[in-house]
Protein backbone atom coordinates (compact mmCIF):
# COMPACT_ATOMS: atom_id res chain seq x y z
CA UNK A 1 0.00 0.00 0.00
CA UNK A 2 1.04 3.50 -0.81
CA UNK A 3 0.08 6.25 1.28
CA UNK A 4 0.51 9.82 1.55
CA UNK A 5 0.75 11.88 4.51
CA UNK A 6 0.00 15.55 4.66
CA UNK A 7 -1.56 18.05 7.21
CA UNK A 8 -1.84 21.89 8.46
CA UNK A 9 0.14 22.29 11.15
CA UNK A 10 3.19 21.77 8.57
CA UNK A 11 5.62 19.25 7.50
CA UNK A 12 7.92 19.28 11.21
CA UNK A 13 4.98 19.28 13.61
CA UNK A 14 5.31 16.39 15.79
CA UNK A 15 2.14 14.74 15.11
CA UNK A 16 2.46 14.46 11.61
CA UNK A 17 6.35 12.59 12.51
CA UNK A 18 4.94 10.23 14.53
CA UNK A 19 2.05 9.55 12.38
CA UNK A 20 4.61 8.84 9.39
CA UNK A 21 7.06 6.89 11.60
CA UNK A 22 3.57 4.15 12.61
CA UNK A 23 2.34 4.15 9.09
CA UNK A 24 5.70 2.87 7.23
CA UNK A 25 6.12 -0.28 9.61
CA UNK A 26 2.94 -1.22 7.18
CA UNK A 27 3.16 0.67 3.52
CA UNK A 28 5.45 2.42 1.41
CA UNK A 29 4.39 6.44 3.45
CA UNK A 30 5.14 10.07 1.59
CA UNK A 31 4.96 13.27 3.25
CA UNK A 32 3.89 16.76 1.31
CA UNK A 33 3.18 18.96 3.76
CA UNK A 34 3.24 22.95 4.34
CA UNK A 35 6.62 24.37 5.06
CA UNK A 36 4.80 25.87 7.94
CA UNK A 37 1.55 26.01 9.73
CA UNK A 38 -1.94 26.31 7.77
CA UNK A 39 -4.42 26.00 10.21
CA UNK A 40 -7.62 26.98 9.52
CA UNK A 41 -7.09 27.05 5.31
CA UNK A 42 -9.58 24.20 4.95
CA UNK A 43 -9.77 23.27 1.18
CA UNK A 44 -8.24 26.92 -0.48
CA UNK A 45 -5.63 26.11 -3.31
CA UNK A 46 -2.94 28.89 -4.11
CA UNK A 47 -3.78 30.41 -7.81
CA UNK A 48 -1.80 33.77 -7.20
CA UNK A 49 1.80 32.89 -6.80
CA UNK A 50 4.10 29.79 -7.92
CA UNK A 51 4.22 26.79 -5.55
CA UNK A 52 7.70 25.37 -4.67
CA UNK A 53 7.91 21.93 -3.02
CA UNK A 54 11.51 20.72 -1.53
CA UNK A 55 12.68 17.61 -0.14
CA UNK A 56 14.20 18.23 3.29
CA UNK A 57 14.67 14.33 3.78
CA UNK A 58 13.69 11.42 1.54
CA UNK A 59 10.04 10.49 0.88
CA UNK A 60 9.18 13.72 2.56
CA UNK A 61 8.28 17.34 0.90
CA UNK A 62 7.74 20.99 2.06
CA UNK A 63 5.49 22.77 0.24
CA UNK A 64 4.69 26.28 0.05
CA UNK A 65 1.12 25.85 0.38
CA UNK A 66 -2.07 25.09 1.93
CA UNK A 67 -2.74 21.21 2.73
CA UNK A 68 -4.98 21.41 -0.28
CA UNK A 69 -2.08 22.39 -2.34
CA UNK A 70 0.22 19.98 -0.93
CA UNK A 71 -2.48 16.45 -1.67
CA UNK A 72 -3.61 17.86 -5.18
CA UNK A 73 0.14 18.57 -6.36
CA UNK A 74 1.31 15.36 -5.25
CA UNK A 75 -1.59 13.86 -7.26
CA UNK A 76 -1.21 16.26 -10.46
CA UNK A 77 2.40 15.85 -11.71
CA UNK A 78 4.44 17.14 -8.14
CA UNK A 79 7.31 13.98 -8.73
CA UNK A 80 7.19 13.88 -12.60
CA UNK A 81 7.87 17.67 -12.22
CA UNK A 82 10.63 17.22 -10.17
CA UNK A 83 12.15 14.20 -11.93
CA UNK A 84 11.58 11.82 -9.18
CA UNK A 85 9.46 8.55 -10.47
CA UNK A 86 6.38 9.18 -12.32
CA UNK A 87 4.58 6.42 -10.73
CA UNK A 88 3.87 8.08 -7.47
CA UNK A 89 1.75 10.53 -9.27
CA UNK A 90 -1.91 9.94 -8.84
CA UNK A 91 -0.98 6.09 -7.67
CA UNK A 92 -1.60 6.87 -3.72
CA UNK A 93 -3.79 3.85 -1.94
CA UNK A 94 -4.62 6.34 0.81
CA UNK A 95 -4.55 9.82 1.73
CA UNK A 96 -4.27 9.75 5.41
CA UNK A 97 -3.99 13.77 6.62
CA UNK A 98 -2.62 14.63 10.24
CA UNK A 99 -2.16 14.33 13.10
CA UNK A 100 -3.56 17.41 14.33
CA UNK A 101 -3.14 19.06 17.56
CA UNK A 102 -6.58 19.23 18.69
CA UNK A 103 -9.85 18.80 17.82
CA UNK A 104 -11.34 18.71 14.44
CA UNK A 105 -15.56 18.66 15.31
CA UNK A 106 -18.93 20.22 14.51
CA UNK A 107 -18.22 23.96 12.43
CA UNK A 108 -14.43 23.19 12.78
CA UNK A 109 -14.64 20.83 10.11
CA UNK A 110 -15.52 23.49 7.87
CA UNK A 111 -12.32 25.78 8.50
CA UNK A 112 -9.65 22.85 9.38
CA UNK A 113 -7.03 22.25 7.03
CA UNK A 114 -6.56 18.96 8.49
CA UNK A 115 -9.93 18.16 6.92
CA UNK A 116 -9.33 20.06 4.06
CA UNK A 117 -6.65 17.83 2.81
CA UNK A 118 -8.45 14.75 3.33
CA UNK A 119 -11.16 16.28 1.24
CA UNK A 120 -8.54 16.81 -1.61
CA UNK A 121 -7.85 13.20 -1.54
CA UNK A 122 -11.10 11.81 -1.77
CA UNK A 123 -10.80 10.57 -5.12
CA UNK A 124 -8.46 8.05 -4.18
CA UNK A 125 -8.93 3.85 -4.31
CA UNK A 126 -9.57 4.16 -0.39
CA UNK A 127 -11.58 6.55 2.05
CA UNK A 128 -9.47 9.76 2.79
CA UNK A 129 -8.79 9.66 6.43
CA UNK A 130 -8.42 13.02 8.59
CA UNK A 131 -6.75 12.65 12.17
CA UNK A 132 -6.84 14.80 15.21
CA UNK A 133 -5.49 14.25 18.59
CA UNK A 134 -8.18 16.11 21.29
CA UNK A 135 -7.67 16.95 24.77
CA UNK A 136 -6.73 19.99 27.17
CA UNK A 137 -2.95 19.51 26.55
CA UNK A 138 -2.40 18.08 22.97
CA UNK A 139 -1.32 21.88 21.95
CA UNK A 140 1.63 22.02 24.07
CA UNK A 141 3.32 18.65 22.79
CA UNK A 142 5.99 19.51 21.15
CA UNK A 143 7.79 15.98 20.92
CA UNK A 144 6.78 12.98 18.53
CA UNK A 145 6.29 10.71 21.79
CA UNK A 146 3.33 13.12 22.70
CA UNK A 147 1.59 11.40 19.56
CA UNK A 148 2.74 7.74 19.69
CA UNK A 149 -0.04 5.89 21.23
CA UNK A 150 -2.55 7.66 18.22
CA UNK A 151 -0.27 7.39 15.71
CA UNK A 152 -0.35 3.34 16.43
CA UNK A 153 -4.12 3.70 16.82
CA UNK A 154 -4.47 4.91 12.99
CA UNK A 155 -1.61 2.26 11.97
CA UNK A 156 -3.28 -0.89 13.74
CA UNK A 157 -6.86 1.15 12.34
CA UNK A 158 -5.32 1.02 8.28
CA UNK A 159 -3.64 -1.98 8.66
CA UNK A 160 -7.17 -4.08 10.09
CA UNK A 161 -8.82 -2.39 6.45
CA UNK A 162 -9.78 0.75 6.15
CA UNK A 163 -14.15 0.84 6.09
CA UNK A 164 -15.45 0.62 2.77
CA UNK A 165 -17.86 4.07 2.13
CA UNK A 166 -19.52 5.62 -0.85
CA UNK A 167 -17.77 7.29 -3.15
CA UNK A 168 -16.31 11.04 -2.48
CA UNK A 169 -16.43 10.48 1.59
CA UNK A 170 -14.34 10.69 3.97
CA UNK A 171 -13.12 9.77 7.75
CA UNK A 172 -12.79 12.07 10.54
CA UNK A 173 -11.61 10.37 13.15
CA UNK A 174 -10.55 11.99 16.38
CA UNK A 175 -8.32 10.32 18.97
CA UNK A 176 -8.85 11.49 22.86
CA UNK A 177 -5.60 12.17 24.87
CA UNK A 178 -6.04 9.48 27.70
CA UNK A 179 -3.45 7.33 29.23
CA UNK A 180 -5.63 4.00 28.02
CA UNK A 181 -8.96 3.63 25.74
CA UNK A 182 -11.16 1.94 28.75
CA UNK A 183 -14.59 0.78 28.64
CA UNK A 184 -17.52 0.37 25.85
CA UNK A 185 -16.05 1.89 22.99
CA UNK A 186 -12.33 0.71 23.13
CA UNK A 187 -14.43 -2.66 23.44
CA UNK A 188 -16.09 -1.91 20.18
CA UNK A 189 -13.06 -0.64 18.83
CA UNK A 190 -10.97 -4.14 19.34
CA UNK A 191 -14.02 -6.64 18.26
CA UNK A 192 -14.02 -4.63 15.01
CA UNK A 193 -10.86 -5.06 14.22
CA UNK A 194 -10.93 -8.64 13.94
CA UNK A 195 -11.90 -10.76 10.92
CA UNK A 196 -16.29 -10.71 11.59
CA UNK A 197 -19.12 -11.69 9.64
CA UNK A 198 -20.94 -9.62 7.33
CA UNK A 199 -24.04 -10.55 9.25
CA UNK A 200 -21.92 -8.86 12.30
CA UNK A 201 -20.70 -5.68 10.86
CA UNK A 202 -24.18 -5.24 9.38
CA UNK A 203 -25.40 -5.43 12.93
CA UNK A 204 -23.25 -2.82 13.83
CA UNK A 205 -23.47 -0.42 11.43
CA UNK A 206 -27.49 -0.28 12.17
CA UNK A 207 -26.57 -0.04 15.67
CA UNK A 208 -24.34 3.26 15.44
CA UNK A 209 -26.48 5.06 12.62
CA UNK A 210 -29.45 4.41 15.31
CA UNK A 211 -27.05 5.85 18.08
CA UNK A 212 -26.55 8.65 15.40
CA UNK A 213 -30.21 9.62 14.92
CA UNK A 214 -30.79 9.26 18.65
CA UNK A 215 -27.90 11.60 19.57
CA UNK A 216 -29.64 14.22 16.06
CA UNK A 217 -32.52 14.39 17.90
CA UNK A 218 -30.71 14.79 21.14
CA UNK A 219 -28.83 18.00 19.50
CA UNK A 220 -32.04 19.42 18.09
CA UNK A 221 -34.13 19.23 21.01
CA UNK A 222 -31.43 19.88 24.03
CA UNK A 223 -28.35 21.36 22.37
CA UNK A 224 -27.56 22.41 25.83
CA UNK A 225 -27.51 18.40 26.81
CA UNK A 226 -24.52 17.50 24.14
CA UNK A 227 -21.03 18.08 25.19
CA UNK A 228 -17.76 18.09 23.21
CA UNK A 229 -16.52 14.97 25.35
CA UNK A 230 -19.84 12.83 23.88
CA UNK A 231 -19.56 14.29 20.53
CA UNK A 232 -16.08 13.07 20.44
CA UNK A 233 -17.06 9.44 21.30
CA UNK A 234 -19.88 9.56 19.45
CA UNK A 235 -17.33 10.20 16.57
CA UNK A 236 -14.99 7.60 17.10
CA UNK A 237 -17.39 5.05 18.11
CA UNK A 238 -19.07 5.69 13.97
CA UNK A 239 -15.69 5.54 12.30
CA UNK A 240 -15.01 2.39 13.66
CA UNK A 241 -17.87 0.60 14.04
CA UNK A 242 -18.45 1.26 9.97
CA UNK A 243 -16.31 -1.99 9.60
Amino acid sequence: MKILISNDDGVFAPGIQALAKALSEIADVTVVAPESERSGFSSALTLDRPLRATEISPKVWAVNGTPADCVYLSMNGLFNQLGQDESLDQHFDLVVSGINSGPNLGDDVLYSGTVGAAFEGRLMKQPAIAVSFAGPNVRSYEHPDNYAKAANWIKDFIKAGVPSLPPRHILNINIPDVEEYAGRYSRIFTQCSTAISASRRSRWIRQITNCLSSWQSKLVKRPQTIDIEELTMIQLCIKKQQM
